[in-house]
């Protein structure tokens, strides 16, 4: 009887192990994707307001030279 006890203990320990291992390993995965898209996403944002605030420096620079040519 002791030793059909232990090892339901036993099986049920290492199942619950098994689950703990797994759940680890999935949210570990699931963080490095979510940091991935974060990631992503932030670099997108940044290049876009590099790029617009590119495009606003070369209107600024072509509509005081198109004012130049005009006062000439």
């Amino acid at each position: 009887m002791k030793i059909k006890e232990n090892k339901i203990i036993l099986i049920g320990g290492i199942v619950v192990l098994l689950l703990v291992v797994a759940s680890t390993i999935w949210n570990m995965e699931s963080a490095k994707r979510q940091t991935h898209t974060v990631a992503e996403n932030l670099s997108n944002f940044y290049m876009e307001e590099l790029i617009n605030r590119r495009v606003s420096i070369i209107s600024d620079t072509l509509k005081l030279n198109y004012q130049y040519m005009n006062n000439a």
